[in-house]
C-alpha cells in the first residue's frame, strides 16, 4: 500500500495550520518591513514597570553606559519616559536613539559585577541594533549579525542572557497569576502548546504577564516550527539554564493533568480500563537507581522518582499500570537485586503484587534492545495471575524523562482530533497507532553549578558529538528512507510506547538486541501499516559519570543499523559501492574504538560520503487552502477536448455551474442570487501527467471539492469550519485523498 496512507489525521491536519501560520508570517513580515524606512523598532522582551519609581544612581548609571556607545557607535540618544514596552525605537528623521527611562528596571537581581557588565553589553547591543535598522538592513540580516557577533563572544552572551533571563524565571512561579481566571494557563503553556492558543492567550492580557511571556514564546515557537506534532517543544531550553531552572521548567511543563483527565473520561464512558506496562532495560544501573550520597553522587533515585510519577499520573483512572526492570543475572552491579532491594524497602505492596519487579534474562548476555525487547514480551504475556498490558511503553534508567509525560503518548494512540476514544466497529480501542517522544533541543547538565549553554557548551566528550553527527548523517536518511517519508526526525529517544496487537505480530520477528532495536521495531511496525507519531517530549540530561551510551557504543550501533538495512530495507539508497565503503569505514571506527583510540577522523570520513549521496526527501502530505493553490495560465488557449472535460465532470457533480473566463486568476466563486458556483475555465488548461484513469478520477474529485468549499463559504462558515469539514471527510475516504494529493502534488 502507498506509504502515504500512513500519514495520521492529525498531521494531515496540521499541515493545513501550517500552510495558514506561513502566510500570517508572511503578511506580519510584508508590514514590518514597510515601515523600516521611517521607524525602526528594536523591542526587547522585557515587560517595563512604568509605575515604579527608579533609583536615581541608576539612571545615572545608565547615562554612564550610554555615553560609552553614544562613543563608540557615533550616534545620539535621549531618554525619554517610555509609555509602553519599547526598550529603544531609531528616528531617522534626527538620527538618535530615544531610550526608555524604565529599562534602568530590569538591572536587578544579579550580582554587582556582572550586573554592570552585563547592563554596558545589553546597552551597546540596542545602539547596534538601531544603527543597523538605520542603515537599511532588514531584521533577519540584523539578527544573522548578532547572532554571528555572540558567537565570536560567547562570554558576552552568557552575560547578557543572564541578565535578560534573570527576571524571566521568575515567571514560573508567577504564570497561574499570569493568565486571566478563565483561562487554563497549563494548557497553554505546556509541552502541548500551539501558536494559536498561546495567542488568545496574548491577545486576552495585552498589557500583563501573559504578552511578556507570549512574545518569548512566540519567538521560540517560529525557531521550532519545524518540529513533529502540533509544534511540541520545551521552549525553556533555548535559555540559560541552572540545575535549579531545568527542575523548576520540567515541573512547570510536565502537566498531564488535562490528558489524563480527556482520556479517563472517555475510557469510563465506554466502560473501558487499560494496563499500561513501563519497561526498562539495565546494566550497570545501580548509580542511577539509589539517591545521591556521599558514596553515589551522581545519584537519581530514579526508580522512586518513576514510581512517583506514575502514582500522580493515574490515581483515581481506569488505567492501572506496571513497572518492569529487565536485567541479566550477571549484571556487574547487580542492578536487578538493587531493584529488588528498593521496592521490598519502599513498596512492599508493590513488591509483593508484582507491580514494581525486576525480570531475569538468562542465556548469553545481549545489548539493551534484547532487554526491552523481553520486557515487552513479559508485559503483554497472559501468564497465571498477570493481565497483559493494552499499551507497553519503554524508557531509560535514569531520570531524562518524566514519565508523567507518559500521558502525552497514550492521548495521541487512545484518542482523536476531537478527544474522543478510537473505538473500531465492534467497540474495542483501536491499536494501530504508535507513538514515540522526540527531544527537542534540550539543556545539557549544568557546568559546574553555571549556565548550561545549548548550541555553546560542546558534550563531555567531543569524539563522541563527532561520531553521533555521523550516524545521523546516514541512518535516517539513507538507510531507513522509509523513516525520512514517515517524517521522522530521530530514533534513539528512549521514550516510546506499542500497542499489544502490534508487539505481538513484530516482536518475533526482532533480531537486533543492541542500541539500535528501535529502528528494527519501527520498520516491523511500518510494515504493518501502522501510524507513527512523534511527540516532542521536555529532556534533559544525565551526569556523564552515569550516562551509558560511549563511542563504542555508537559504533556498535552503527554496525546494526547497517546489518538493519540489509535485512529490512523497502529500497536502495544507495549504491552498492556507497554501502561497501561506509560499512568499511564502520568496522575501522569500531575496531580503533575498542582499543581505545580516537575515532573522530573515521567520522568526518562518513559524514563526507553522506554529504556526496543524493538526497531522499520526506514525503509531505498536502491540502492546499481554498482556492486550492494551482496557478493558472490566464494567457494559453484553451484545448476545446479539455474544456468539453471538464464540462463533464461539472455535469456530474450534480451542482449548478456557470463556466467563465476569470481576469483574477481565482478558481470560484458562489454567486448567491443565482444560487450557483462560477467556475474558471481555465481550470481545464491543468493536465494531469500520469495515468488517463487515476487522472480522470482525481480531476473528478478535484471539482467536487472546490465546488464544495464554494457552497461552503456561501454559507457563512470561516476557512477553520470549511477546512475542519474537509479534513473529516478525506478522512472517511483515504483513497479519494491520495488521488486528489498526488494531482495538487505532481
Amino acid at each position: 500500500m502507498n506509504r502515504f496512507l500512513q500519514f495520521s489525521d492529525q498531521q494531515i491536519l496540521e499541515t493545513t495550520g501550517k500552510i495558514t501560520q506561513e502566510m500570517a508570517q508572511l503578511k506580519a513580515e510584508e508590514e514590518y518591513l514597510k515601515g523600516l524606512d521611517a521607524f525602526a523598532s528594536v523591542t526587547y522582551p522585557i515587560q517595563l514597570d512604568t509605575s515604579k519609581t527608579y533609583d536615581v544612581s541608576k539612571i545615572a548609571n545608565l547615562n554612564k553606559y550610554l555615553d560609552k556607545a553614544k562613543a563608540e557607535l557615533g550616534i545620539e540618544y535621549e531618554i525619554v519616559d517610555g509609555t509602553g514596552e519599547s526598550v529603544a525605537f531609531y528616528n531617522a528623521t534626527d538620527n538618535k536613539v530615544y531610550i526608555n527611562k524604565n529599562l534602568v528596571a530590569i538591572a536587578t537581581g544579579l550580582k554587582k559585577r556582572k550586573t554592570s557588565r552585563a547592563f554596558q553589553i545589553f546597552i551597546n547591543d540596542i545602539f547596534t541594533q538601531a544603527v543597523l535598522y538605520a542603515q537599511g538592513k532588514d531584521k533577519w540580516t540584523v539578527w544573522q549579525e548578532r547572532a554571528d557577533y555572540f558567537k565570536e563572544h560567547p562570554e558576552e552572551y552568557l552575560l547578557l542572557a543572564d541578565l535578560l533571563t534573570n527576571g524571566a524565571y521568575d515567571l514560573i512561579d508567577d504564570a497561574p497569576k499570569s493568565f486571566n481566571a478563565d483561562k487554563d494557563y497549563l494548557t497553554i503553556l505546556r509541552i502541548n502548546t500551539n501558536l494559536r492558543k498561546l495567542q488568545e492567550a496574548v491577545e486576552s492580557d495585552k498589557t500583563g504577564l501573559s504578552h511578556r511571556i507570549g512574545r518569548r514564546y512566540f519567538q521560540r515557537l517560529e525557531r521550532l516550527k519545524g518540529l513533529p506534532g502540533t509544534l511540541n517543544m520545551s521552549v525553556m531550553t533555548n535559555w540559560a539554564m541552572t540545575k535549579d531552572q531545568i527542575e523548576k521548567a520540567r515541573e512547570f511543563f510536565i502537566r498531564s493533568d488535562d490528558d489524563i483527565r480527556l482520556i479517563d473520561t472517555e475510557l469510563k464512558k465506554h466502560e473501558k480500563k487499560i494496563q499500561v506496562a513501563v519497561i526498562v532495560g539495565m546494566h550497570a544501573e545501580k548509580i542511577r537507581l539509589e539517591p545521591a550520597g556521599k558514596d553515589n553522587p551522581n545519584g537519581e533515585d530514579s526508580l522512586r522518582t518513576k514510581v512517583k510519577q506514575l502514582e500522580e499520573l493515574f490515581k483515581d483512572t481506569n488505567i492501572d499500570w506496571e513497572l518492569i526492570f529487565v536485567a541479566h543475572p550477571n549484571s556487574p552491579d547487580k542492578s536487578g537485586k538493587v531493584v529488588e532491594d528498593l521496592t521490598k524497602r519502599y513498596y512492599p505492596g508493590y513488591y509483593k503484587s508484582g507491580k514494581v519487579r525486576s525480570i531475569y534474562m538468562t542465556g548469553p548476555v545481549v545489548g539493551k534492545g534484547g532487554k526491552v525487547e523481553f520486557g515487552l514480551a513479559d508485559a503483554i504475556s497472559e501468564t497465571e495471575g498477570h493481565i497483559p498490558s493494552d499499551i507497553a511503553l519503554y524508557t531509560d534508567a535514569d531520570v531524562t524523562v518524566d514519565m508523567r509525560q507518559t500521558a502525552l503518548l497514550m492521548k495521541a494512540m487512545l484518542l482523536d482530533e476531537k478527544n474522543e476514544l478510537r473505538l473500531d466497529s465492534e467497540g474495542n480501542i483501536k491499536e494501530d497507532v504508535v507513538a514515540f517522544g522526540s527531544r527537542v533541543p534540550s539543556p545539557p547538565l549544568p557546568k559546574d553549578g553555571g549556565f548550561a549553554m545549548p548550541g555553546l557548551d560542546p558534550s563531555p566528550y567531543a569524539e563522541e558529538n563527532v561520531v553521533n553527527a555521523a550516524t545521523k548523517a546516514i541512518n535516517i536518511k539513507y538507510l531507513f528512507p522509509q523513516l525520512t517519508e514517515y517524517g521522522s526526525k530521530e530514533t534513539q529517544c528512549g521514550f516510546k510506547a506499542y500497542p499489544r496487537k502490534i508487539l505481538e505480530k513484530i516482536l518475533p520477528k526482532t533480531k537486533d538486541t543492541t542500541f539500535s532495536f528501535d529502528t528494527e521495531l519501527f520498520t516491523h511496525a511500518l510494515n504493518l501499516e501502522a501510524a507513527i507519531k512523534e511527540i516532542g517530549i521536555f529532556w534533559s540530561d544525565s551526569a556523564p559519570e552515569a550516562s551509558g551510551t560511549n563511542v563504542t557504543e555508537r559504533w556498535r550501533m552503527f554496525k546494526s543499523w547497517i546489518d538493519q538495512y540489509k535485512r529490512l530495507a523497502p529500497k536502495e539508497t544507495m549504491s552498492e559501492q556507497d554501502l561497501k565503503a561506509i560499512e568499511k569505514l564502520v568496522d575501522e571506527g569500531f575496531n580503533l574504538a575498542g582499543q581505545k583510540k580516537d575515532t573522530t577522523d573515521i567520522a568526518k570520513k562518513i559524514v563526507k560520503i553522506a554529504g556526496k549521496l543524493p538526497k531522499h526527501k520526506k514525503k509531505e502530505p498536502e491540502i492546499a487552502p481554498y482556492p486550492l493553490g494551482l496557478e493558472i495560465d490566464k494567457n494559453a488557449s484553451l484545448d476545446s477536448a479539455k474544456t468539453d472535460n471538464l464540462n463533464m465532470y461539472l455535469d456530474n457533480s450534480g451542482y449548478g455551474y456557470e463556466l467563465e473566463s476569470f481576469t483574477n486568476g481565482g478558481y470560484a466563486v458562489y454567486d448567491a442570487d443565482k444560487k450557483i458556483v462560477k467556475i474558471n475555465r481555465a481550470l481545464a488548461q491543468f493536465t494531469p501527467a500520469y495515468g488517463a484513469t487515476d487522472a480522470s478520477r482525481a480531476f473528478a474529485i478535484l471539482i467536487n471539492d472546490m465546488i464544495q468549499h464554494a457552497l461552503l463559504y456561501a454559507q457563512g462558515k470561516d476557512k477553520w469550519t470549511v477546512w475542519q469539514e474537509r479534513a473529516d471527510y478525506f478522512k472517511e475516504h483515504p483513497e479519494e485523498y491520495l488521488l486528489l494529493a498526488d494531482l495538487l502534488t505532481n
